[in-house]
């Protein structure tokens, strides 16, 4: 064999190591918790997530092929992306009617098709686990559509009627209190904690240098980058 052909050969067995190394990875700790629950870390899959893989899954072209309610009809797009504006802001409507090829439909009875369409897949992808995270996240979506109090907009709320908050106040708390749970997770890391004071004085002082050193007004140099 030439010295060329080795050198290819080569490269492609170390390819194939590092893809071969990267599955095993990705399969062992599972970042995004397809595989498997997480065991190494807290985890932090939701169930609106699981419902997300079901989704997706259903929308690729080798299950369009084989479901008859998948494809997506043509010229049916713009009433889609309608319908989802429209759910959007009435979504909580009782009664609510959106368009499904040219005739009103209500969004509840569509609602309970696609879940039950997704019931095989969360089944699959259920497979081997007791706790059955998939059905369960498929379940508790079905509970959104028989009662709206359940879905995040209502609960939210909800929240902002009982604490007299307004929506700014409500994320601000919400916001804060994400913060202290993924700051508990783990003990800080001083070293890095450190690093990044380091880097935001270092910029800090760059950008007084170049503020320092400029002596064109904004004026200026609004003219020559418009003129450029």
């Amino acid at each position: 064999m030439s010295t060329p052909a080795r050198n290819i050969v080569r490269l492609l067995c170390v390819c194939g190591l590092m893809l071969a190394a990267a599955a095993a990875l990705n399969f062992v700790v599972d970042p995004l918790q397809l595989l498997r629950p997480a065991r190494f870390y807290p985890a932090m899959y939701s169930a609106d997530s699981r419902m997300q893989d079901a989704g997706l899954i259903r929308s690729q072209d080798f299950v369009r092929r084989t479901d008859p309610q998948a494809p997506v009809p043509g010229g049916e797009q713009a009433s889609l992306d309608a319908n989802h504006l429209l759910v959007a802001r009435r979504g909580r409507e009782p009664g609510l009617m959106l368009k499904r090829e040219g005739r009103d439909f209500p969004m509840v009875e569509w609602a309970r098709e696609l879940l039950d369409a997704m019931q095989g897949l969360c089944e699959l992808l259920d497979h081997g686990e007791v706790a059955r995270p998939y059905a369960s996240a498929l379940e508790q979506q079905r509970a959104k559509v028989d009662d709206v109090e359940r879905t995040p907009s209502a609960r939210l709320l909800t929240d902002m009627r009982q604490s007299g908050e307004s929506f700014f106040q409500l994320a601000l708390r919400m916001s804060n209190l994400h913060k202290d749970y993924f700051l508990g997770l783990y003990p800080p890391n001083e070293r890095r904690l450190a690093d990044f004071a380091a880097a935001a004085r270092e910029s800090h002082e760059a950008q007084a240098r170049i503020e320092a050193a400029d002596k064109t007004d904004f004026d200026t140099y609004l003219a020559r980058y418009l003129a450029d």
